[in-house]
């Protein structure tokens, strides 16, 4: 914390207002008639001077107001970014040209510099700098006293004018006041759409879990993807809601994580308690669970991740146990275990071959180099070294972290970060699997000694698979970073990232991918602004309507954000495996997607980064491809079997059977002859609109939904068609009885858990 230190002021009063005919103002001071200025006395040992600014929302600076006591003078104005997220600048990175400002009139006065370029502001915070004051002149600050914007143990105290002080090379607070600093800004626009919207409680699920650990499946096979949230098992209702069935399904007890694994591989979704007394979970097949007291895995009291996999292709799946410490700092060892076949495993860590134990905090099984056998990421804590450890071909494995480049920085050349998750993902569509490194990082370590924040990694593919740390990305680094997690979450093909924060007072991230593979921060209009998280994240598709909701902390309580976003415009597939010879789940099988000229991959992963299992069920956006040309399913089986399946179609959930067989809806095999149409007319229209389905096979249940184009329903119809080749006219009024404006407007059809989509122009 820094030093409680008061700098001396020298007091003037003077009746003062600002004008401007800027389209908006963003101030932190209170308007008064009388305002003070710090002490020109000081400015020889506080030469740079700074105001803290919070972003509200997303805005363009266009220039700068500031209000200068004292007699005339000069001095330098500078602009710093997000610096971190810490409360006082450290990096001190100029956004702009420093400007040389003059102060020619005695007395206070208004200087109004325009910035030679406007900077774009979409973090949480930024900073404006006074630096080398000349001369007896003082910046103005208000007579009141602000409260601190956070105060917290663990991530700082957050006020709004700090001194440097150049003696002790160190940051002093100016007690609680504001610099009279107008900032003339822009706005993208007034309000959040709020994308993304906490709807935990209005789901059924409790406001006190921890989000500690995460884990998501269909542990039940009704189509619906199912939440254990530590050890508490959620049940998908299938009507927006979870019913919490931990103890009429059998499970007792805490765990430090749990997850679903086919321990027998019987096609029913086990699941296993990680604890200090792990226990095993296997489900009956009617939602309950009859417990197995686990002798072949060790106690992980300081678990911190797992990942599960069928390394040596018996057909039932395997696991890595990563752990962090016990007393800070001793370290606790990790596990890789291999299932033997009798519901318990087998400690088979020396297959790691010269491993040492270091201080882990996630883990996943990748395919990093495309040769069809599972690889090992590790990420360590403590400036510990990372480790990827290649599968050798024979069940053995060799880490070969060092040789691909991976969590190096300067530091006597050989440096290591403090790793603090990781997820593996082929976020550029090339072909092969990139990894998102999320890092925690102390601004001055990174000064000194080069520690490195979160990291992207490109994977530079065949032949060599290195990698390339990718410093052009636009991911802002934050001192904090603990997960990140990927997700097409507007089903525009490419891979958007979320990442979160330890600490109080620190923020979490989302980033929406661009076409050129750089990233643009939309945390405010997903409705995740000034939100303090945890340590990872979960994206899952709660309700199958073709959107994903995210499963995160919120001050480390779990919060499930409902996916809003009017992106019926984007089109996507979601892709479930079943394996035949291998195990069941399809886990370490590689899906590609071939559609629109453009190809997409991804690989069936159970457990990643902190404590988190996303579902074995897959999950493309396909942007405005209204075809699939083809999938390919590269199967994680004894033969590594490759299939092509062809006749998938858009906006459908499909399961891939290894004998070539195509489930769609989880409920029944895709007969080619049957067939559903849909036609509108008049369209465009301005009085009502006919809707005309033709269809063959058995159809119930067809419901009609109508959204306008900010994704809020304005109709639906439970049954609106009954009989075959029905018509139903809808006369263009919203729920309330009142005649919908002109515009644009997407219609859902809902048959047979099947989604049929279109347009509707009014006007």
């Amino acid at each position: 914390m820094k030093s409680e230190k008061y700098i001396l002021v020298f007091v003037l009063t003077l009746a003062w207002s600002f004008s401007t005919k800027a389209s908006d103002t963003l101030r932190s001071y209170k308007l008064s008639s009388s305002y003070k200025y710090i002490a020109s006395s000081t400015n020889a040992t506080y030469p740079l001077q700074t105001a803290r600014i919070d972003i509200p929302k997303p805005m363009t600076l266009k220039s700068i107001n500031v209000m200068v006591g004292g007699d005339t003078g000069q001095f330098t104005i500078r602009v710093f970014g997000h610096e971190g997220g810490v409360e006082s600048p450290i990096f001190k990175k100029d956004l702009i040209t420093p400007i040389l400002v003059k102060k020619t009139v005695a007395g206070y006065q208004t200087l109004e510099i325009a910035l030679p370029k406007s900077i774009k502001l979409t973090n949480n915070q930024f900073f404006v700098c006074f630096d080398n004051i000349i001369g007896k002149i003082g910046i103005a600050y208000d007579n009141y006293e602000t409260l601190e914007k956070c105060n917290s143990t663990t991530g700082g105290v957050y006020r709004y004018t700090y001194l440097y002080n150049k003696n002790y090379e160190a940051w002093y607070y100016f007690g609680n006041n504001n610099l009279v600093i107008d900032l003339i800004v822009d706005y993208d626009m007034k309000d959040s759409p709020q994308y993304l919207r906490d709807v935990t409680e209005s789901a059924g699920i409790s406001l006190n879990h921890g989000s500690y650990a995460m884990s998501a499946d269909d542990f039940n096979y009704d189509g619906y993807i199912d939440l254990l949230i530590g050890g508490v098992l959620y049940k998908n209702l299938k009507n927006n809601t979870f019913e919490n069935i931990t103890t009429q399904a059998g499970l007792s007890g805490s765990a430090n994580a749990g997850c679903f694994i086919d321990m027998n591989n019987d096609g029913k979704m086990d699941i296993l308690y990680l604890s200090s007394a792990p226990t095993l979970y296997i489900n009956n097949g009617n939602e309950t669970f009859t417990s197995k007291q686990l002798t072949g895995l060790p106690a992980t009291p300081s678990l911190s991740s797992f990942s599960i996999a069928d390394i040596n292709n018996d057909g039932y799946p395997d696991l890595f146990v990563g752990q962090l410490w016990a007393a800070y700092p001793d370290s606790m060892p990790n596990y890789l275990l291999i299932n033997n076949q009798n519901l318990d495993f087998v400690d088979s860590t020396e297959l790691l071959a010269n491993n040492i134990t270091r201080r882990s905090r996630g883990s996943q099984w990748v395919d990093f180099d495309n040769d069809k056998d599972l690889d090992l990421y590790v990420a360590n804590y403590y400036l510990e070294k990372d480790e990827l450890w290649e599968n050798n071909g024979n069940y053995s494995f060799s880490d070969i972290s060092y040789l691909k480049n991976l969590d190096v920085n300067g530091f006597m050349g050989s440096g290591s970060n403090h790793g603090t998750g990781c997820d593996w993902y082929d976020y550029d569509n090339d072909g092969d699997f990139d990894l998102y490194q999320p890092q925690l990082a102390h601004p001055n370590f990174m000064v000194q000694y080069d520690h490195r924040g979160s990291t992207l990694y490109k994977n530079t593919g065949a032949p060599y698979y290195n990698f390339e740390d990718v410093q052009n990305s636009s991911i802002e680094y934050e001192e904090t970073h603990a997960g990140g997690a990927w997700g097409d979450i507007n089903n525009d093909g490419l891979a958007d990232l979320v990442t979160t924060t330890f600490y109080g007072c620190r923020y979490i991230d989302l980033y929406l991918q661009k076409p050129d593979h750089t990233f643009e921060m939309k945390s405010w209009e997903y409705g995740l602004h000034e939100v303090v998280t945890g340590e990872d994240a979960l994206w899952v598709d709660t309700e199958n309507d073709g959107r994903l909701d995210l499963c995160v902390g919120n001050e480390n309580k779990f919060r499930l954000y409902k996916n809003y976003e009017n992106i019926w415009y984007n089109n996507f597939v979601s892709i479930n495996l079943s394996s035949t010879t291998g195990y069941k789940t399809g886990v370490g099988s590689v899906v590609k997607v071939y559609s629109g000229g453009k190809s997409y991959m991804q690989q069936v992963s159970a457990g990643r980064g902190v404590k988190i299992q996303k579902p074995s069920r897959l999950y493309f956006g396909l942007a405005k491809a209204e075809t699939i040309d083809s999938v390919v399913v590269f199967w994680n089986n004894p033969a590594k079997t490759k299939n092509k399946y062809t006749n998938l179609q858009v906006n459908k959930f499909y399961t891939l059977i290894e004998d070539g067989n195509v489930i769609t809806s989880e409920k029944e095999y895709v007969n080619k002859n049957e067939s559903f149409s849909v036609n509108t007319f008049p369209n465009p229209a301005n009085e009502y609109v006919n809707f005309n389905i033709s269809y063959s096979g058995k159809q119930n249940n067809i419901n009609l939904e109508i959204y306008d184009v900010s994704g809020k329903l304005v109709y639906n119809n439970i049954n609106a068609f009954q009989n075959q080749g029905r018509n139903f006219v809808w006369n263009l009024q919203s729920l309330s009885g009142q005649e919908v404006l002109d515009g644009l407007y997407i219609y859902r059809i809902i048959a047979n858990d099947k989604i049929y989509t279109g347009k509707i122009i009014k006007k």
